[in-house]
């Protein structure tokens, strides 16, 4: 059994240390607003990592694929790093979509039901084939193919996540996974939500929400966001939902609350943990906008995106 230089017992404190005792650092950017104070940071304070990842489930929200164009050729102007966006693929090699999936299955999201395997399927399981493919891994690791068993591997690589300063609960359940290390810079430079003076100076702007657009955790000012700004994928949901509700639900006699269609069913929709539909969530927005706070924004979705 190899000695692994990186086995930390404790989360690492990003640092020039830390950072230079890895071969291999890579941003995991989910393409919200912390991944543009991350990237904008770590420009401004000369880390160049080796690749930024953005794993692609197809069906994001537009502002973020705009982004995405807009930080490919930042990077190619700024001769800094690079963007990489992983899809994931069919047995034909084909990409896949969240939408796409759950639209031929006649469902909804996994998150919709209490599983993250939307993020597990379309976020980890992409992440992880690429790597374990990628020669600058196996050099990380000390191997020279992959299948080579953790336990002969002499290093690991560093995998850069932005969770800010104002997120503490979301780096609680840091561990030293096998074959990378997991840092937080923002959390570890102190820097809050949107608190970052570089996102500008660099030539980066916040781009507001990053998810897929049928996330069963959008919050309601989300989804008023989604009808306001891109009626046409908030009409899409819908028809998700409809074509859920058509092939899946046992009607009740009750109505719900709203005059609505009810179900014996406890999931109606894309409302989360409480089942609803989005019309629902929508609806009571509307009668009451001021009890929820709307925003574009900010806070990743609790599906693990």
């Amino acid at each position: 059994m190899s000695k692994n230089k990186h086995d930390f017992k404790e989360r690492p404190i990003f640092s020039q240390e830390l950072w230079d005792s890895f071969e291999y650092r890579v941003v995991m950017g989910g393409m919200g607003d912390d991944t543009a104070m991350m990237i904008a940071e770590l420009y401004d304070r000369g880390f160049e990592p080796d690749e930024i990842v953005f794993c692609d489930t197809g069906s994001e929200f537009p502002h973020t694929y705009e982004f995405i164009t807009h930080l490919q050729k930042w990077c190619i102007d700024k001769k800094w790093s690079k963007v990489t966006v992983l899809k994931k693929l069919d047995k034909y090699d084909q990409p896949l979509s969240v939408i796409s999936m759950i639209t031929e299955q006649n469902t909804l999201p996994a998150a919709a039901f209490g599983s993250k395997s939307c993020s597990l399927r379309f976020k980890v399981e992409t992440a992880d084939k690429y790597f374990n493919n990628h020669a600058k891994c196996w050099e990380s690791w000390g191997v020279t193919k992959k299948g080579v068993a953790t336990k002969n591997h002499t290093g690991k690589i560093l995998r850069l996540v932005g969770i800010n300063f104002d997120e503490p609960k979301r780096i609680e359940g840091w561990k030293n996974e096998p074959k990378w290390t997991q840092s937080f810079p923002l959390f570890d430079w102190l820097v809050g939500e949107a608190e970052s003076e570089a996102v500008e100076k660099v030539g980066l702007y916040y781009p507001g929400k990053s998810s897929c657009t049928v996330c069963p955790y959008l919050t309601h000012g989300e989804i008023a966001m989604l009808h306001d700004d891109y009626p046409e994928l908030y009409d899409a949901s819908i028809a998700i939902e409809n074509n859920y509700r058509e092939h899946n639900l046992v009607e009740s006699n009750q109505d719900d609350l709203f005059g609505d269609d009810s179900f014996d069913n406890t999931v109606l929709g894309l409302g989360g943990r409480n089942g609803k539909t989005r019309g629902q969530m929508l609806k009571e927005y509307q009668a009451n906008p001021q009890h929820y706070k709307q925003s574009t924004n900010k806070k990743p979705c609790e599906c693990g995106h």
